[in-house]
């Protein structure tokens, strides 16, 4: 994993961000995903220019898997 904070008015090599699908609807606490071929970056959509975290592909897949994991042992 590596942060990424851009210089003022500078834009990431990410251009499709998304709401992720795990924040809750209207709330203060949402984060945006973007992918790409080798990495997956997330960041917080209040802050958007505030950088980003980078994370490899697989480590995003270990990721995703254990929070699908927890939600269905709840």
């Amino acid at each position: 994993m590596s942060q990424t904070t851009p210089a003022p008015g500078a834009t990431t090599q990410h251009d499709r961000w998304r709401k992720s699908s795990y924040s809750p609807s209207g709330g203060p606490n949402c984060v945006e995903v973007a992918d790409a071929a080798d990495h997956h970056a997330i960041r917080d959509s209040t802050r958007p220019h505030a950088g980003h975290l980078d994370f490899p592909t697989p480590a995003w897949a270990t990721f995703i898997a254990s929070i699908k994991n927890t939600e269905r042992d709840m």
